[in-house]
């Protein structure tokens, strides 16, 4: 199903995510969509922002060991920098 083009660029974020918590694992692409049972293609897609399923995104989600949680649009800010402090002191330890 096709999406409005406001959504573009959440897809896009999320999928930039997803690439990036796959490479932190030191995980390919093929690896992933083995584990999921989805082609490498499929997942490409998803990772370049394309639309996908709610029980395809929290499987990935969950096989790259994030969990999908909704936050309050007023609070994203504080936990998107939150995590990335997050990310940061693990990268420096």
């Amino acid at each position: 199903m096709p999406y409005s083009k406001d959504y573009r660029p959440a897809l896009v974020t999320l999928g930039k995510r997803f690439i990036a918590a796959r490479n932190a694992a030191k995980r390919s692409q093929a690896d992933v969509a083995r584990a999921l049972r989805m082609s490498q293609s499929s997942l490409s897609h998803i990772e370049r922002g394309a639309d996908t399923s709610l029980s395809t995104f929290v499987d990935l989600a969950r096989e790259l060991n994030l969990e999908p949680t909704l936050v309050p649009k007023a609070l994203a800010r504080i936990v998107s920098d939150l995590a990335a402090s997050h990310r940061d002191a693990r990268n420096d330890g």
